[in-house]
């Protein structure tokens, strides 16, 4: 199997589709960035899979849904920019992914936040 480290396919305008389940089988990845595309669908549950994952990156695609609650168990030190998408739902409470999360940005999505 071929190892990955990095997974780029920004700016692709026009191009689209769905971010499969098995990128979580993506054990030696650390950087996953798809900006400007036509996503169908949410960010796979199995994301939170990836222990060595230290940038998510989807920003300006369609991408619906909630955010998966898996990536909480994410260990390295990340970030996740997830901003002008259509994700939408309770934002996870962020004193659970807080201890690895070294960047935020979602704005531009559809969520709902908790009281602070």
């Amino acid at each position: 199997m071929r190892e990955f480290f990095i997974v780029n396919v920004s700016n692709q305008f026009g191009a689209g589709g769905t971010i499969p389940a098995s990128v979580g089988n993506l054990q030696n990845l650390t950087s996953f960035w798809i900006e400007n595309w036509y996503l169908q669908g949410s960010l796979p549950t199995e994301t939170g899979n990836i222990n060595t994952l230290e940038f998510l990156n989807i920003r300006g695609t369609s991408c619906s849904g909630t955010l998966p609650s898996s990536l909480a168990n994410l260990n390295a030190s990340f970030s996740l920019s997830l901003n002008n998408n259509q994700l939408s739902g309770l934002f996870p409470d962020i004193t659970s992914i807080s201890s690895s999360l070294s960047f935020l940005r979602i704005q531009d999505n559809l969520f709902q936040f908790r009281d602070f």
